[in-house]
C-alpha cells in the first residue's frame, strides 16, 4: 500500500525473556496478520533469519496462524547486532520503517526507528545500563500498564511521550485448549523455581492444608531454580509436591485443570499470565502490586508481599480461591483483552511513529 508505514516484527524470542514477553511476542503477531498484513495503514512483516525458512507460527493446539509476509535477513540471529551497526540489518534498504522487538541486541542505522517492548525493569533507577542506554535511543518505549509507564521514563530516563502503554490479550490459552479438563484442587506456579519468601510461605500453607483434608498438589512448573532442594525436602516422598518443567503447548491444559493459579512474580511488568488464567476460569491469588491491582482490580485474591514466608496469608488465600467461580469483573476483564484490540492499538502507535518520522524526515528536506 503506497504511503503505507512499514513495521518488521522481531516475532522470535530469546530463552531469557521476561515471563509472558515470548508469548505476547507471538499471539500479536498472530493477531496481526489474521487482520491482513496491510491494514489501518501499517504494512507488517515478520523477521526471520537464516537462508532456510524457519518454522512457522505454532499451529494445532495453538489455533491456526495466519502468517504475515516473512521479511528475511539471510544471516544466523548470533550475528544480528554486528550487522545492524554494520548497516546490514532488518531494515536495511527500507524507506521509514519500524522495528519491533523486545531484544537489544538488533539495532539498525537509525535507532529511532526501533519500537522497544518491555515487561522487565530495574527496582532501582539505572540511567547508566545498557537497557537504559537502548530505550533513550529507541523511537518508543512500549510497556503494558499505564503504572509502568511512568516507571519506565523515570527509572531508564526517557522522556515520557516517548513511552506508550499499550494492551495485551488472554484468550490465546483457551482458545488452544482442545478439550476442557477436569478441574482439580491442584495448586499451580508458573515460571522458574526461585526461592522465595512467598514459595516457601505457599509450601508452608499446602502442608498445613493436607492436614485439613486437602488432597491436591502444589505444581510447580517451570525451569529447574534455587528452590527445588528446600522444597523435595519438605514432601521427600512427593506426595503433594511435584515439580514439572513443561512445554509449552501443555500450558493451556495444565492451566485450565488447576483448582488455582498462584501468581508469585513480585514486580511483574505485564498482567498477561493472571488474565490467561481468568480467560480460562481457573481461580487466581496473586502477590499485591501496584501494577496488578491497577490492572486486576478484585478479581484475584490478594496476598500482602512479605520479606518473610506467610503460610497463613497462603493458607487464607488458598481456602478462599479454591473452589470459586469467576467474578462478573473477571468475566469482563478478559472480555476487554483480546489480541485483536491490542494489534489495533499497535498498528495506531506505529502510524502515529512513522507519520512523526515522515515529518521530521520533509522538514530536513526529504534526506
Amino acid at each position: 500500500m503506497p504511503g503505507a508505514v512499514q513495521v518488521v516484527l522481531d516475532w522470535h524470542p530469546a530463552r531469557t525473556h521476561a515471563p509472558g514477553i515470548g508469548r505476547y511476542l507471538r499471539e500479536l503477531t498472530r493477531a496481526l496478520g489474521a487482520a491482513g498484513s496491510c491494514t489501518e495503514g501499517v504494512e507488517c512483516r515478520r523477521l526471520d533469519w537464516g537462508r532456510a525458512p524457519q518454522a512457522d507460527l505454532p499451529s494445532g493446539a495453538h489455533g491456526a496462524a495466519e502468517a504475515l509476509p516473512v521479511r528475511r535477513v539471510a544471516l544466523p540471529r548470533r550475528l544480528a547486532g554486528p550487522c545492524s551497526r554494520l548497516g546490514a540489518g532488518p531494515l536495511a534498504g527500507t524507506s521509514g520503517g519500524l522495528l519491533h522487538t523486545a531484544r537489544l541486541d538488533l539495532w539498525p542505522h537509525g535507532e529511532r526507528r526501533v519500537v522497544l517492548a518491555l515487561s522487565e525493569l530495574p527496582t532501582e533507577p539505572a540511567h547508566d545500563s545498557e537497557l537504559a542506554r537502548k530505550a533513550r535511543l529507541a523511537g518508543a518505549v512500549v510497556v503494558f500498564t499505564p503504572l509502568w509507564r511512568e516507571r519506565a521514563a523515570r527509572t531508564l530516563g526517557v522522556d515520557l511521550e516517548r513511552v506508550h502503554a499499550l494492551p495485551v490479550g488472554c484468550e490465546h490459552w483457551r482458545r488452544g485448549l482442545l478439550a476442557s479438563p477436569p478441574r482439580t484442587q491442584d495448586v499451580l506456579v508458573l515460571g522458574a523455581r526461585r526461592a522465595s519468601p512467598a514459595l516457601s510461605g505457599l509450601a508452608q500453607a499446602a502442608l498445613l492444608l493436607r492436614v485439613e483434608g486437602w488432597r491436591g498438589q502444589l505444581v510447580c512448573a517451570g525451569r529447574p531454580g534455587s528452590a527445588d532442594g528446600t522444597l523435595r525436602a519438605l514432601d521427600p516422598a512427593s506426595a503433594w509436591l511435584r515439580l514439572v518443567e513443561p512445554r509449552e503447548v501443555e500450558l493451556p491444559g495444565l492451566v485450565a485443570s488447576a483448582g488455582l493459579l498462584a501468581y508469585l512474580q513480585p514486580d511483574p511488568g505485564t498482567p498477561v499470565t493472571p488474565l490467561e488464567s481468568l480467560a480460562l476460569g481457573t481461580p487466581l491469588a496473586c502477590l499485591k502490586s501496584a501494577v496488578l491491582v491497577e490492572a486486576l482490580g478484585d478479581a484475584p485474591v490478594w496476598v500482602e508481599l512479605s520479606e518473610a514466608p506467610d503460610s497463613l496469608a497462603w493458607c487464607r488465600a488458598l481456602r478462599a480461591g479454591l473452589g470459586s467461580t469467576p467474578s462478573v469483573e473477571a468475566r469482563e476483564l478478559v472480555r476487554k483483552h483480546d489480541w485483536a484490540g491490542s494489534a489495533r492499538a499497535h498498528r495506531r502507535l506505529w502510524r502515529m511513529l512513522g507519520l512523526l518520522a515522515e515529518t521530521r524526515r520533509q522538514a530536513h528536506g526529504g534526506s
